[in-house]
This record gives C-alpha cells, structure tokens and sequence, in this order.
C-alpha cells in the first residue's frame, strides 16, 4: 500500500502544494483565536459591566466584523486569509494567470471571504438558534387544549421553519464535527510521536526460529526412554509448552537452570511441570 501511495508526496513539488501539517496548523491558528477573544471580552464584561456589557452582548457581530476586515485586506494583499499567510500558504487558481501578490481575482475573492468569515457567523447563529429552541421546548409550560382550532397558521408555520432551521443546524453541526475528527485523526496519524512508534514497531528484528537442541532421531526413540537420561522414565512427568514427557527429576534440573525445554527450546517454567499417573505404577 505504501507504493500505491508514493505519489501523493513524490508527485508535486513541496513549493506547489502544502504539506498537511501546514493546513492542519493554520486551521487550528484560526480556530483558537475566536475562543480566546471571547474570553477576554468575558473577564472584561465581568469586571465593568457598564463599560463593556455591550462587546459581550455583541461579540459575534463585532468578531463577524473584524474578522470580514481581516480577511479581506489579505485576500486583497497576499491572496490568502490570516492564518494562510502566518504559514506562507497561497491560492492560486488552477487557471490563474494572476501574480499571487496581487491578490484573488473579484469573484474567487468573495467567495473565499464568504466561506472564512460569514459562514462562521452563521453557522454559530444557527446554533445558538438551535440551543434556544431546544431550551424552549424542554422547560416551557404547554397547555393542552382539546379544540385544535386555538392555534393559528401563523404558529404552526413558525413551528414548521422552526423544526426546519433545527434540522438544517443539526446537520449542518453534525458534518462539522466529523470534518473536525477526521481532521485530528489525520494529524494524529501524521504526528512526529505515532510515526515514530509505528516506525520503531516496524524496525523490530524477526525472532528466531525456536532452538532444536537434539537431533530429530531423538523423536524415533522408545516411547519410555526418557530423552534426558536415555533410560528407561520414572515418575513420568510432560512438559506442557512442547508436549515430551520425562522423568521428574530431569526435566525440574534442566528446566529450572535453563528455562526452556530440551527439545525444542521453547520457554518454559517450572509451572509447566504436569506429573502423569499411570495405572501401571
């Protein structure tokens, strides 16, 4: 499999096409900075309410605002977003002759703004939309009427684009999360630390095949000669990792020095001693 998929890095240059640990870090840049200017605006909120209640009240607004900006003088600038340029990562077109210093042609840039800024926005609209409904629905009164007639149209279409918006939000949270997962199952399976483990797991040596101490004509001797002391067994007793039987005090002496059986130099103990009773005594 591995052959199969030496093209996927031989193929391109590196100066062509970005590295998936340079995608995954600038996705991870930008990802944690809305996270982190909430909580400043949080501490600030909670320590002067009067003075900045409002950017807490308005964070996504103003954040949806400044980060329109942001994205929009680098796209202008460098034809990428923030967190794209902090990495040195370009968009080009596959049929752009334009210089990527130049910045995006009109309609690649405003799609490119629309996907970094505003569908954020509205995606965490749309969460909250749907987090207000589920509260609604779990701790308000509903009284039971038995004429049906009470509720009007108007109700029961908000009701209807209610339960339709809960749904597309609901899908929509649901394939980000899996984006997001395999996201981070592919930086793990890319990360410095598995690779390294997969890479040592790999490099292990073959063990050896298992040590015949005794010539195979040992396995044509007589079914009662012990093949220690070439006598006749007494107190017999197996060996259960390689299935020989013995005499007792041979195999206790040759398995407690050697820890392995004679025979086939398989590991054993002195746990792997099984007396055999015969009914000839």
């Amino acid at each position: 499999m591995a052959e199969r998929g030496a093209h996927l890095t031989s193929a391109a240059p590196a100066e062509d096409r970005p590295f998936i640990f340079e995608v995954l870090a600038q996705d991870s840049l930008m990802s944690a900075v809305k996270p982190t200017l909430l909580h400043a605006v949080k501490i600030l909120a909670t320590s002067n309410p009067a003075r900045y209640g409002f950017l807490w009240q308005r964070f996504d607004e103003i954040y949806a605002i400044l980060d329109v900006l942001l994205h929009h003088y680098f796209l202008s600038r460098t034809s990428v977003s923030f967190s794209e340029n902090f990495y040195g990562l370009k968009r080009v077109g596959e049929d752009s002759t334009q210089a990527a210093h130049l910045g995006l042609r009109q309609r690649p840039h405003w799609r490119s703004l629309f996907l970094l800024a505003l569908l954020p926005y509205l995606h965490t609209k749309l969460e909250k939309v749907l987090a207000r409904l589920r509260d609604e629905d779990d701790f308000s009164i509903r009284l039971s009427y038995k004429n049906l007639c009470v509720f009007s149209f108007g109700e029961k279409f908000q009701r209807l684009v209610s339960t339709a918006v809960g749904g597309v939000a609901v899908s929509l949270s649901t394939s980000l999360s899996i984006g997001v997962f395999f996201l981070q199952f592919l930086e793990w399976w890319y990360s410095s630390e598995n690779q390294s483990t997969v890479k040592s797991l790999t490099s292990l040596p073959t063990p050896p095949p298992p040590l015949h101490l005794h010539s195979p004509e040992t396995s044509h001797t007589h079914i009662k000669v012990c093949p220690l002391c070439r006598k006749v067994r007494t107190n017999d007793t197996a060996l259960a990792t390689s299935g020989f039987v013995f005499c007792y005090k041979c195999i206790y002496v040759y398995v407690k020095a050697n820890h392995r059986c004679p025979l086939t130099g398989y590991l054993s103990g002195l746990q792997h001693l099984i007396k055999i009773y015969t009914p000839d005594g």
